[in-house]
């Protein structure tokens, strides 16, 4: 299952995929900001920190990523 998630502004919403991609939109204008790729497996985890600085995600490789995000 996938999951979203808004970055505590609410500015940058984070979708996951099973196509092993973490893609950043921008909730103003609706545009993708960066995709972001690492995992070898398909995503399904997502969090953002409180200061919107770090994004973690989780992935069914069992691995954890910490990405530093600009806000």
């Amino acid at each position: 299952m996938n999951c979203i998630v808004y970055s505590p502004n609410s500015n940058t919403l984070a979708s996951p995929g099973r196509d092993q991609v973490i893609k950043l939109w921008n909730t103003s204008i609706g545009g993708l900001i960066k995709v972001l790729t690492g995992h070898s497996d398909w995503v399904n985890a997502l969090a953002y920190s409180p200061d919107r600085k770090i994004l973690a995600t989780g992935s069914a490789d069992n691995s954890i990523k910490l990405w530093p995000i600009l806000s």
